[in-house]
């Protein structure tokens, strides 16, 4: 058992194997058994099967095949081997090129430089005017793809104090003279001010840009962060006003049902409903009700003749003058008698 403390130390079991069957046996082999009656007649010369079935089995006798004509063909001659041209003075191994089907751009293969033991005399006058021993760009080995190549602004200043740098050691007086050294030292300290001032100046660039790049990512970080708020705002408004206006429904619908039921309401104020059955005198003074026009459902059947009169439901037409004289004596004797104002 795998532990990592003092006090329960690892351990580990080992099990032996007592099984004198060998592990690739199958476990559920049973041999069959095989009593004495059947070995008899196993043993019998007349059963196929056992030790001497191979002596039943035998070759077959094929009968000879038909002879067959093969028609030879004459060897094709070989084409003649033309000559080879001859192998050309320079091969193209390989190309290196900037892009690959990747889309990914490859670190640019720079060779080894080996510069010739005597320089020429255009690089003698290039090393003088440099000073620098062979050509420039051995200075320059320490840049590298990725670092420093292609060469930015500020990789291109970096070369030009380097070569200012260069002429300033050349124009040094030399160690061996004595008197000098003073001069030296002091043109070395003055060089080294001014190196160190240099590169303050550099520092405190550098902390202007990444202080404006920080108040960029600062404005950017409070616009995000304004946009975000807005547009909670705009949500939560949007969700309001859907609100106020689920609401002002749910109003106007109460409202409009609250002044049916008050209009209802008011035409019963208006005209009471009668909830007493009226009585019989009441009945008989109303010529509406029941009692002079009986309603068929209760099964009142009134007669097309009450008390034997006729009940005639078209207006009047009179067809002679003794009709119209009927007519007029219905009428009031102040309708037909006209009043004279003087």
């Amino acid at each position: 058992m795998f532990s990592e403390l003092p006090h329960y130390p690892a351990s580990g079991y080992r099990l032996k194997n007592t099984e004198k069957v060998p592990a690739f046996v199958d476990r559920t082999f049973h041999p069959e058994v095989k009593d004495a009656a059947d070995m008899t007649q196993r043993s019998q010369p007349t059963v196929v099967a056992g030790q001497q079935r191979y002596l039943y089995f035998r070759r077959p006798l094929l009968a000879a095949p038909e002879p067959v004509l093969i028609k030879r063909t004459a060897a094709v001659p070989a084409p003649p081997i033309s000559p080879q041209p001859p192998a050309p003075k320079s091969k193209t191994i390989g190309t290196q090129s900037d892009y690959r089907e990747s889309e990914a751009q490859t670190t640019p293969w720079q060779p080894d430089l080996a510069p010739p033991k005597e320089p020429s005399l255009k690089q003698q006058y290039l090393s003088a005017r440099n000073n620098c021993e062979g050509p420039e760009l051995l200075q320059l080995k320490d840049l590298k793809f990725g670092e420093g190549l292609p060469p930015g602004l500020q990789d291109i200043r970096r070369i030009e104090k380097l070569r200012e740098k260069r002429k300033f050691e050349a124009s040094l007086p030399p160690v061996s003279d004595l008197s000098q050294l003073p001069l030296r030292q002091k043109m070395i300290e003055e060089w080294e001010a001014r190196e160190w001032d240099e590169r303050e100046e550099e520092i405190l660039g550098v902390q202007d840009e990444r202080l404006v790049l920080l108040q960029q990512a600062i404005q950017v970080r409070e616009e995000e962060f304004d946009e975000r708020c807005a547009s909670r705002v705009e949500a939560r408004k949007v969700a309001q006003l859907e609100a106020k206006s689920s609401r002002f429904a749910e109003i106007q619908a109460a409202r409009i049902k609250t002044m049916r039921q008050l209009l209802e309401s008011r035409k019963y104020a208006e005209k009471p409903r009668r909830l007493v059955r009226p009585g019989i005198v009441e009945r008989y003074a109303n010529y509406s009700s029941t009692t002079y026009a009986p309603v068929q459902r209760e099964g009142r059947f009134p007669e097309a003749k009450p008390n034997g009169r006729l009940i005639e439901t078209d207006g009047y037409q009179p067809v002679n003058l003794q009709g119209i004289a009927d007519l007029e004596a219905y009428l009031p004797p102040r309708l037909l008698n006209p009043k004279r104002v003087a």
